[in-house]
């Protein structure tokens, strides 16, 4: 979209997509979820959202959040940081990803392999729960 397409569509305030004051337990996650805490999300949009949380938390700039009343759980990145809290925009997960032909064939492969490997480690278990389950 060029800069003046994307001016266009931006409401008085400057944004994309209208905001709804909000009120909403929130949990930020990143480094795959082992490191996650809990904040506020006061305003939300299609493509965004404000988010309360204590000044002394670091936040990277990329990492997921999760409204779980709202059902939304998208990754995000960090747009502006104050002593409030933050604004965050909404990322598409699958920007950059190549999707050529012989590059999704070999992520096929690829997850096909860790499917395979998944499938050995559950019949390991349930064999080890059988025997497990024999003995008592």
């Amino acid at each position: 979209m060029a800069r003046s397409d994307v001016a266009k569509t931006k409401d008085a305030e400057g944004r994309r997509a209208p905001r709804q004051r909000a009120f909403l337990r929130a949990k930020l996650s990143y480094r795959d979820g082992a490191i996650s805490f809990d904040c506020v999300v006061t305003q939300i949009s299609a493509t965004g959202a404000k988010i309360s949380l204590p000044e002394e938390l670091t936040l990277p700039e990329r990492f997921r959040i999760e409204v779980a009343v709202k059902n939304i759980d998208r990754a995000a990145k960090l747009v502006r940081r104050d002593a409030e809290g933050a604004a965050i925009a909404f990322v598409d997960e699958d920007a950059g990803v190549e999707l050529t032909m012989p590059a999704l064939k070999q992520r096929l492969r690829v997850l096909e392999a860790e499917n395979k490997m998944l499938r050995a480690n559950c019949d390991a278990l349930a064999a080890q729960l059988t025997r497990a389950n024999a003995s008592y």
